[in-house]
């Protein structure tokens, strides 16, 4: 019972994937399909055959999500995939438009992620707070190294970790 709860939780509490894992304890018992789920969306994936195609895979069922973004929105959520447990509205903007290639209004942007509930938004700390799930983060990050994006979006990440350092030690001191 533990490793099957533990299962749900990290597939995100999501049904699809919580009903592929399910399909799979005929070949793997909870505690071995447990420990493969840091490769979910190459282990979840064969769904039942009466269903619609994006039902079958967990990649599928992402897959069908991602391409109904606009190109900027499918570019903003692989880069934010870089963010760890989440992200601060004012990192995400400062990370993922660093060359405001995304254009002006990126909180359009967020929230046509919000919509499409590949995001959620709560507050931390008086700020708006972004975060993904990590069945979502680990295919997006996927997507922002086929893009060949990887190298520039974790530079962006690092100066801005960098700078966030610098001004907390001015405040120390």
């Amino acid at each position: 019972a533990t490793a099957i709860a533990e299962i749900c939780v990290r597939l995100d509490g999501v049904p699809v994937a919580i009903e592929l894992a399910a399909a799979r304890v005929k070949l793997f018992p909870p505690t071995i399909l447990l420990s493969c789920l840091d490769r979910r969306l190459e282990v979840l994936t064969q769904g039942q055959r009466d269903r619609m195609p994006r039902q079958q895979t967990l990649r599928a069922a992402i897959d069908w999500s991602y391409h109904l973004l606009s190109p900027s929105q499918q570019q903003l959520f692989n880069r934010l995939a870089i963010f760890a447990g989440g992200c601060a509205l004012a990192a995400a903007a400062a990370v993922c438009n660093a060359d405001g290639e995304l254009g002006d209004d990126l909180l359009a942007e967020v929230e046509a992620l919000l919509d499409h509930s590949l995001l959620h938004q709560s507050e931390r700390a008086g700020e708006v707070w972004l975060t993904m799930l990590e069945t979502l983060r680990e295919y997006a990050l996927e997507q922002l190294a086929q893009s060949g994006d990887a190298d520039r979006v974790r530079l962006h990440h690092l100066h801005y970790i960098r700078a966030l350092m610098e001004e907390g030690a001015k405040r120390v001191e």
